[in-house]
């Protein structure tokens, strides 16, 4: 008997070492899903904060991508505008000098033709020169060719 009681009892006690080790490996694989979902839960809770946080920061760089965009907008109008009255000017300082060319042209076509018919004109023009030559200063009226294109001028 006591053969069989020590089989038996040592038989039992193997048993309960094994049985106990099992309780102790599940209640640490227990241990460790529990961490594992703490550290998710934690994670989901950063996620809920960070989702807090993304409406406020999404709607502050919304309004400064607006201004941005605004301001781009804003410059890119105003260089056209430049451009576009700068080509304005330049074809103005080009007419009026195209303008000029002309009234230069026909004032001396009209002194051309005027010039060889009228006697009095060169009679008056050839005084003018004389007394100029002689060192007199002319007076406004005097000399008959200024006075020509200064009146087509006038015109």
């Amino acid at each position: 008997w006591t053969g069989l009681n020590r089989f038996v009892s040592k038989t039992c006690r193997r048993n309960e070492y094994m049985a106990a080790q099992k309780t102790a490996q599940e209640v640490m694989d227990g241990e460790d899903a529990v961490v594992t979902a703490m550290r998710r839960f934690a994670n989901d809770a950063k996620c809920v904060e960070y989702l807090g946080s993304f409406k406020e920061d999404t709607e502050a760089k919304i309004a400064a991508y607006r201004a941005a965009m605004a301001s781009k907008m804003k410059e890119d109008l105003s260089e056209r505008a430049l451009k576009q009255l700068q080509s304005i000017a330049a074809f103005e300082a080009g007419m009026n000098s195209a303008m000029q060319e002309l009234v230069v042209r026909e004032a001396a076509a009209s002194f051309k033709d005027k010039f060889p018919a009228d006697s009095k004109m060169q009679d008056a023009a050839f005084a003018a020169s004389v007394k100029s030559l002689s060192g007199a200063q002319l007076a406004v009226g005097e000399d008959p060719v200024a006075a020509h294109f200064e009146g087509a001028f006038k015109s």
